[in-house]
């Protein structure tokens, strides 16, 4: 049933697409990536390659649509991935300019298959844990948002149920970031989550992020501090707690960072850091190391994961190239560089890689 929902979809995308081909306008990313790395405990040696898709189709001043796609071959299999394809609407934009009363707060709706997550301000981190942690879900739903004063975001999502193979989750959040003048920017975020349709209600996962940014020296030195809970209503764990703290030097010339986060399990339980360096606007370097701090946990190694690399950017177009180690019980630990295919999850065994990227924007 969400293949056929789907096919719908996607035809009535293409046929509202070639219906106002003569007015739309299209950006969007192109992306060829390539990997190869060996299993540190068995030698396996790994090798992919892809091909990233991203389409964004504004059709008119309220409705747009955008597609996500990726294919690619990793260590002699095939994928072929849906990221996600949506329609998004301006319903406050476009009731305002039909009543000529613009209405005093943003109404949008989004339909289609897509992830519904929250905005996280909680994580300020390039290489540490994912702070909020209640959860997320992708797939063919819907999601209504209103917006106050271009600062505050209230939403509600959810999944439809098409079938027995899918669970129908529901989200409610709430976001804000409200500059204070002459101090900084103060951020809330509240996330409450029932992943499964048959969950009682009281059951889901409940998430409360906090964020503060502010100038340490105005033009020069900037910080950010960052803070999250998550309680689990049917979990192994009951909750989890985040913190992460970062600096910026002259707009990113020079800019680190730190995580940390732990749970019920581990009160302290793992430490991120990330370093990053723009000298010049085509130039980049990141760096990430990733600590365990909980002997028992990953494998026994401090050294969780390192992930360095090197990005040009000429014009429109980014070339990366970069090194990683990941070991095999990660938990959440992200990269400083974002790969959509070739899962290393799909090794075994800790693994030892280099990789190589491409993309034009369009």
């Amino acid at each position: 049933m969400k293949k056929i929902l789907f096919l719908a979809f996607a035809l009535v995308l293409a046929v509202g697409m070639s219906a106002a081909a003569a007015d739309i306008s299209w950006s969007g990313e192109v992306e060829t990536e390539a990997q190869w790395g060996i299993g540190d405990s068995d030698d396996q040696e790994v090798f992919g390659i892809g091909v990233d898709l991203d389409l964004d189709v504004a059709v008119d001043e309220w409705n747009s649509l955008y597609f996500e796609s990726s294919f690619s071959e990793f260590d002699g299999e095939y994928f072929l991935e849906l990221g996600e394809a949506a329609l998004e609407s301006n319903l406050g934009g476009w009731i305002g300019d039909f009543t000529g009363a613009p209405l005093p707060f943003g109404l949008s709706y989004k339909v289609g298959w897509f992830e519904q997550e929250a905005a996280d301000i909680a994580d300020v981190s390039t290489h540490g844990i994912e702070n909020l942690q209640t959860g997320d879900f992708t797939e063919v739903g819907h999601q209504f948002s209103m917006t106050f004063v271009d600062m505050v975001n209230v939403y509600v999502g959810h999944g439809f149920d098409a079938g027995e193979e899918d669970i129908a989750p529901t989200i409610f959040g709430l976001d804000a970031m409200i500059p204070i003048e002459g101090v900084g920017d103060l951020g809330l975020e509240l996330v409450y989550l029932v992943p499964d349709k048959d969950m009682e209600f009281g059951d889901g996962n409940f998430g409360v992020g906090t964020y503060f940014g502010m100038p340490i020296i105005p033009g020069e030195l900037d910080g950010m501090l960052a803070a999250s809970y998550t309680m689990f209503g049917d979990a192994d764990v009951d909750w989890a707690w985040g913190l992460g703290a970062a600096v910026s030097y002259l707009d990113g010339l020079v800019a680190a960072d730190f995580s940390l986060g732990g749970d019920e399990d581990d009160a302290l339980d793992i430490l991120g850091l990330g370093l990053s360096s723009q000298p010049v606007n085509f130039l980049k370097l990141e760096a990430g190391l990733g600590i365990a701090l909980e002997d028992d946990n990953y494998g026994g190694e401090t050294m969780n994961s390192a992930d360095v690399s090197l990005t040009f950017m000429p014009g429109a177009a980014s070339f990366t190239l970069g090194y990683f180690w990941i070991n095999d019980d990660i938990l959440g630990l992200d990269g400083t560089t974002d790969m959509a295919f070739g899962d290393v999850n799909a090794v075994d065994s800790s693994f030892t890689g280099l990789y190589f990227s491409a993309g034009l924007e369009y």
